[in-house]
């Protein structure tokens, strides 16, 4: 009976503490709806019925508005007003602070190197996000509000008091937009004034905004995208790189079919890259960027377009490369190698920056921004852990002692003064934008305060000009005269001399014609496919070469047979008389894709007289023979240095 009791008492104990939990349930229950209709209250007001929809166009406009700033700042890295740039953008200055992304569409640079070299961050803060939005939103509101005048034409009143404040909240998922200003709406006998309006926005914009940062500091950390750079250098066959060649004629690159070949290789691979774990992760793990965390809803796109700014300088700037024959070098290994092989090496110096722009994008918004690329001597760019986020020490340099000048920029064939001349001032690395000469009455000149600096490098740039260089002190007032070459646009006209007579090229014939005006810096290319060709006066060293560009020929393979003095050994070692011994070697038969037929090596001026007044270059190629075996190829290279000694030998002709 007793235990019965006891079964009794525990049950109506665990019947009190069910009920108990029970009514906590519904108490918490009450007082999370009793929150989030606070919440909501706080948000927007409730309004009567008729009043609804001026309240809804009103909060429709927050919406509009605050889109609109989303959108801006998802096309422009995350501003709405991008940092202006000290130097303005130009010759030099191209990449800037921002990526150009399509004509007049422009988004910040994360990361960038300055032009003098400077290694920067530029990710604006959360705060300074948001703080963009609800500035956006106070400017422009009042603009989207007029749209309340069809309201008012239907017996509504409505009358704004006071100033706008605006307060957004960036999420993960969404963006919140919080306005106060004061409204009242009156529609017949029924009003109300109404404090706070609200919007919600379905960007992703705090998720987009890590994951840009993860991505950058991955890039900083690791160099993934200068390392897929290197491996291009050194994958692709037609960007020489390092190597060896057994070719009897060392080969030939051009810097502009090496940028050009480059510039479509990174396109390919760098669109190819995703990050790890996202929506379109690529199968392929060489392009999969991990920044350790997963975003399965969210694509990532990584984009370099060709016609954005590109900077290479192969081996300090030169332009025409080519491969060095180990011909003469004193190592005994390679005179033996030489002599059984015709054996050229070559290795190139890599300097290389361009952008890459970075996209994110999710439930139809689309987060971007951009970063550089840069390869330093053929090493990644040197990582700091730093970054300068200070006003750079050229700007003040730019702006301290400045001294008058008058700067005149001329034609130096014709004397004239010229107009619109972009002037710049270079001190050791730091380079100053001064400005542009203008006409005045009959001169066109520049008066310009200019830094001041022992040896200054004082640059004139026109289109359709060689620049004009000079060097001067600038710490005391002055006139500096600077001298600038046209450049006049000519035909070009390629004749081949053979036996005595004169022919146009034929379909399996290419050439290569280097214009070289060391004194001027000034150079010039051109091959067959070029119809044009831009030349300044001046003495040039001019090369030109004749290739046969069939793709079968052979060389037939030949036993070479080489000689040379051994010293003779005698009782007590050697004792300064010598024997001669022949070695033979065995050439195997060689397969080329090109051959060399023949060329000129000479000098020749061209004068402004002459260029002024033709419209047309001939260019003479001497052609020598189609070799037939190693040693013809050979002495092809002893031709070319000799046909200007000929009687059949024509210089070029300006007509």
């Amino acid at each position: 009976m007793n235990f019965k009791r006891g079964q009794i008492s525990l049950f109506i104990i665990l019947g009190i503490i069910i009920v108990f939990v029970i009514g906590l349930i519904f108490l918490v229950r009450s007082e999370i709806l009793k929150t989030t209709l606070l919440s909501q209250v706080q948000k927007t007001e409730v309004v009567p019925v008729q009043l609804r929809p001026v309240k809804d166009a009103i909060d429709n406009c927050v919406a509009e508005v605050s889109t609109e700033a989303l959108n801006l700042i998802g096309l422009q890295g995350g501003y709405i007003n991008l940092p202006k740039d000290i130097l303005s953008r130009g010759q030099f200055n191209k990449f800037s602070n921002s990526l150009e992304v399509i004509p007049g569409i422009n988004t910040a640079y994360w990361f960038y190197e300055t032009s003098n070299g400077i290694q920067k961050l530029n990710i604006p803060q959360k705060d300074q996000i948001k703080k963009d939005i609800d500035d956006y939103v106070k400017e422009n509101l009042d603009s989207c509000l007029i749209s309340l005048d069809e309201f008012r034409a239907n017996e509504y009143v409505i009358d704004f008091k006071g100033t706008i404040e605006v307060n957004s909240k960036i999420q993960d998922q969404f963006v919140e937009v919080f306005v106060e200003y004061p409204v009242d709406i009156q529609f017949k006998d029924v009003g109300k004034s109404v404090k706070k309006h609200y919007a919600k926005i379905d960007y992703p914009l705090g998720e987009f905004y890590n994951l840009g940062i993860d991505i950058l500091n991955n890039e900083n950390d690791r160099f993934y995208f200068e390392n897929i750079t290197l491996d291009i250098l050194t994958v692709y066959e037609d960007i020489p790189y390092a190597g060896q060649s057994f070719n009897c004629i060392p080969r030939v690159w051009q810097k502009n079919d090496i940028e050009k070949n480059l510039k479509n290789y990174i396109q390919v691979n760098v669109n190819a890259i995703k990050v790890k774990n996202t929506l379109t992760s690529s199968p392929n793990t060489y392009y999969l960027l991990d920044v350790g965390k997963s975003h399965s809803n969210v694509d990532t796109i990584f984009l370099f377009n060709q016609q954005w700014p590109f900077e290479l300088s192969i081996n300090g700037g030169e332009e025409i490369l080519k491969e060095d024959s180990i011909v003469g070098v004193k190592n005994p290994a390679t005179k033996l190698l030489v002599g059984l092989f015709c054996l050229n090496s070559y290795q190139f110096i890599y300097d290389i920056k361009y952008p890459i722009l970075v996209q994110i994008a999710k439930n139809g918004y689309t987060f971007q921004y951009a970063t550089q690329v840069i390869i330093d001597n053929n090493q990644p760019r040197y990582n700091r852990r730093s970054f300068s986020n200070i006003e750079e020490q050229d700007r003040l340099f730019c702006k301290s002692t400045p001294t008058e000048n008058t700067i005149y920029a001329l034609n130096a064939d014709t004397g004239q003064s010229l107009e619109n001349v972009e002037i710049n001032a270079k001190c050791i690395t730091t380079v100053c934008e001064i400005g542009r000469t203008s006409l005045n009455g009959n001169e066109a000149y520049l008066n310009a305060k200019v830094p001041s600096c022992i040896n200054t490098e004082i640059i004139a740039s026109k289109q359709g000009f060689n620049d004009g260089i000079t060097v001067t002190d600038t710490n005391e007032q002055g006139t500096i005269n600077l001298e600038l070459k046209p450049k006049y646009d000519l035909e070009l006209e390629i004749k081949i001399l053979e036996d005595s007579t004169i022919r146009n090229l034929d379909s399996d014939e290419n050439v290569l014609i280097e214009f070289s005006n060391e004194q001027d810096n000034y150079y010039a290319v051109a091959n067959k496919e070029v119809k044009n060709v831009e030349l300044i006066s001046g003495t040039y060293s001019l090369n030109t070469y004749l290739l046969i560009t069939s793709r079968n020929i052979t060389l037939p393979g030949s036993d070479y047979e080489k000689c040379t003095d051994v010293p003779r050994a005698g009782i007590l070692g050697f004792i300064g008389l010598k024997d001669k011994k022949c070695f033979t070697t065995k050439i195997d038969p060689i397969n080329l894709d090109q051959i060399l037929t023949g060329g000129d090596v000479f000098d020749v001026e061209f004068d402004k007289e002459q260029l002024s007044k033709a419209n047309k270059i001939i260019v003479y190629i001497t052609k020598n023979k189609t070799p037939a075996s190693v040693e013809d190829l050979k002495s092809i290279i002893d031709f070319i240095n000799s046909n200007s000694n000929n009687p059949q030998f024509r210089r070029p002709e300006l007509i």
